[in-house]
């Protein structure tokens, strides 16, 4: 088969791409990276590997993108700064690759590559990977991640009686090659020695602003204040510019919004029910809530707090989307969401698409409660059928054969 790969974005999944790039090697499969940045091709030349490398360089044909645009190309535009040029040869590029050499699967890391335009242009099959909202596991799926996967379409009964989306008897079986990883000082090497083109001068303007917010980050002050005593809601805060904050949250956007309707609506309810918010890690130096803290000196702040301690003292969560809202599930905590998110058929998810149902939703949810047995077999269904078992990171063999399987039963299931 031929299998594309798309950009290679982060240098520390470097060394999974390319396991999973060399055991599809080895079972007689073709692989072809598309676009990778510079340090993931220097990485694979130090490997002495066969793969086929792709780049914006390699364009041979123009083509107009057909499919619908959803959120892809505003993201690529308006956060990355990339102009209309440089997305329509992407773009081109990953349709040429398809079209060219008779594509059988492509695979991205999450949904937002110019890639899963072309592939859903040319009727690609595709697959989809990304965090699982349990600690070290992998979202797998053949339409999209998080809200806009094939689970999210389905109903609480369906995701229960759901077969493993992987075989567990392999036709692959993954091995572990050793590699050379590259350094820090490796990456920032080749940074310098190589021209940089438009998209690598915007990912070097992201990678320098990052190390600006580590150093943030590392100087920021605890913001930690007492849980209250008394009933709280929590609020737990999402990166103000990620995509499922950005695209997925309908009538939300930015977090001080999402507060004053949450509070708001809870005045009406029970005017002494406390709110606590924690900020996401993320955005800790890089955006300050200063001033909204000024002004709502009744809610409880929080930056270094433990969030699952935080969860299990809580009386109800209210999230937008985020992943804390499945983890609340599992900690048996009703949960009222806002946006789109994987998890809102679990009939103990209170789920508000419009913003004079929240009120209703947060009554209904202080009310009912939840269902711990309903809640523990929701959370391992995900567990034993759709989640992958390892981390991007901290991966194993079995994690490995999978991923392999699902791609090639992907392919052929087309």
């Amino acid at each position: 088969m031929n299998i594309a790969i798309a950009d290679v974005q982060t240098p520390y999944l470097s060394h999974f791409w390319y396991s999973i790039g060399k055991n599809l090697q080895e079972n007689g499969h073709s692989v072809y990276f598309v676009n990778p940045r510079k340090y993931f091709e220097r990485f694979l030349s130090k490997q002495n590997n066969g793969f086929q490398i792709y780049t914006n360089d390699d364009v041979t044909n123009t083509y107009s993108i057909e499919s619908g645009h959803g959120y892809v190309l505003q993201y690529h535009s308006d956060w990355l700064g990339k102009d209309t040029q440089l997305i329509k040869e992407e773009y081109s590029l990953f349709r040429g690759i398809l079209e060219e050499h008779n594509i059988d699967v492509s695979v991205f890391w999450n949904e937002k590559d110019l890639g899963v335009l072309a592939a859903k242009d040319t009727e690609t099959p595709r697959v989809h990977l990304e965090n699982g909202y349990l600690p070290k596991t992998i979202q797998i799926d053949n339409q999209g991640v998080n809200c806009n996967s094939s689970i999210a379409d389905l109903q609480f009964q369906d995701i229960l009686s759901i077969d493993p989306i992987w075989e567990s008897n392999f036709d692959i079986s993954a091995k572990s090659y050793p590699h050379d990883s590259m350094s820090s000082i490796d990456r920032l090497k080749v940074i310098s020695q190589f021209p940089l083109d438009r998209s690598a001068q915007s990912h070097l303007r992201r990678t320098i602003g990052s190390s600006v917010i580590k150093l943030k980050q590392f100087w920021s002050a605890s913001g930690d204040q007492e849980l209250p005593e008394d009933p709280f809601v929590f609020l737990p805060f999402q990166v103000h510019d990620d995509s499922q904050v950005m695209y997925n949250t309908g009538y939300i956007n930015s977090m001080p919004e999402f507060l004053n309707l949450v509070k708001d609506s809870l005045r009406d309810i029970d005017e002494d029910l406390n709110i606590v918010i924690k900020e996401h890690p993320h955005d800790i130096g890089r955006i300050s809530y200063e001033e909204l803290r000024k002004n709502n000196p009744d809610v409880t702040w929080l930056k270094d707090y433990p969030i699952e301690d935080v969860i299990q003292k809580s009386s109800l969560v209210v999230t937008l989307n985020s992943s804390v809202g499945f983890q609340s599930i599992a900690a048996n905590r009703p949960v009222v969401t806002l946006g789109k998110s994987l998890y809102n058929n679990y009939p103990h998810v209170y789920h508000a698409p419009e913003s004079d149902m929240l009120a209703p939703q947060l009554r209904k949810s202080l009310k009912n409660g939840i269902s711990e047995e309903a809640a523990r077999e929701y959370i391992e269904s995900f567990r034993e059928n759709i989640f992958i078992p390892g981390s991007f990171e901290e991966y194993t063999e079995s994690t490995l054969s999978f991923i392999l399987n699902y791609i090639l039963k992907t392919a052929q299931n087309d």
